[in-house]
């Protein structure tokens, strides 16, 4: 292979790995934002009541369409013109599965004896993390296309819109309720812009749904989905296990405000794994040097981006816990 032909994917995979994590910095900026001026105008039950209407819709929403989205992404990184069937089936599958888990969590909600706004919280944030869920099939298009800056440009508008209505309605008096349904509808907002990048800036999707093709993307995705679910009861075991082996909750409140500012940089390797994931994909093997050398450079590129944070939180810690959290956590 030449020099360039070398070059070129280097390229590619640091541009989209600098564009992803340029999105999720934005993202996450405006994320912070809308949850602290909630933390101050909700108040500590609004706060909480919208918070588990998250975490109850993150823990059961990701199981429609189980893995389903790295399969597409890895598929269509091979053969493109696999995107229709794949696009097509891959939503209908998680449409169906999203709406039977929506029903599932209003019946808890409900026998929970949860009140009118908790349990329309529930609702509302519960059917945007499902449009957010359906929205990231249109990002797995756009990675096995290379295209993780219109994945960012999608994942700021969404973010931005949803942080910046829901800020001003709150500084305005708004309730839990509105702050809800802004939630959905900047999800909707952030759908249509996933759609709309990858119909005009990549390809224009046809409608191929096959009802046969259902059971066998079900069965393909559940390593990818196992891999994904099993990765993020890792990050969580930790605090769990020392919640019961400890039973002091100060202890799991220091360790969580350590782990969180460790946390909030995992997401620049999983933007350069996105970047280089195409590539990976594509490569046959033969011989095994340039899958190889690429998996070796990727190491090489994560350590040098990493390390320098790493030996910063060990070397610093005093001063940064302070900073962020206070003298109550020296």
């Amino acid at each position: 292979m030449s020099a360039g032909g070398e070059s070129s994917p280097s390229r590619r995979i640091a541009a989209n790995a600098i564009l992803r994590t340029g999105g999720e910095l934005v993202a996450k900026a405006a994320s912070l934002a809308f949850f602290v001026v909630m933390a101050r105008e909700l108040g500590k039950d609004g706060f909480g009541d919208f918070n588990f209407a998250l975490s109850l819709a993150t823990l059961a929403i990701p199981a429609a369409g189980f893995g389903m989205d790295g399969l597409l992404a890895r598929e269509v990184a091979q053969e493109p013109g696999r995107l229709h069937g794949f696009l097509s089936n891959v939503v209908a599958v998680k449409l169906i599965g999203a709406l039977v888990l929506l029903a599932l969590m209003a019946v808890v909600v409900n026998l929970a004896g949860y009140d009118h706004d908790a349990r329309v919280a529930v609702y509302l944030v519960g059917a945007g993390v499902a449009v957010e869920h359906l929205g990231r099939t249109w990002q797995a298009a756009m990675q096995a296309h290379e295209r993780l800056g219109l994945v960012s440009a999608a994942l700021i508008v969404e973010r931005t819109v949803t942080s910046g209505v829901s800020i001003a309605l709150m500084l305005g008096g708004a309730g839990l309720v509105t702050v809800s349904a802004v939630f959905l509808a900047g999800a909707l907002v952030g759908l249509a812009a996933s759609h709309l990048l990858l119909r005009t800036r990549v390809a224009a999707p046809r409608r191929e749904l096959d009802r046969s093709r259902w059971r066998p993307l079900i069965r393909a995705g559940i390593p990818i989905g196992l891999v994904a679910l099993l990765f993020g009861t890792l990050l969580q075991l930790d605090v769990v296990m020392l919640s019961l082996l400890s039973g002091d909750s100060e202890e799991v409140g220091v360790y969580s405000a350590a782990f969180r500012l460790v946390a909030a940089t995992m997401f620049l390797s999983w933007a350069f794994g996105q970047a280089a994931q195409p590539w990976l994909t594509r490569q046959e093997g033969d011989g095994g040097l340039p899958l190889a050398r690429g998996y070796e450079l990727g190491l090489k590129a994560l350590t040098a981006v990493l390390l320098p944070i790493g030996v910063g939180f060990a070397t610093l810690a005093d001063p940064i816990v302070e900073t962020f959290y206070g003298d109550g956590y020296e």
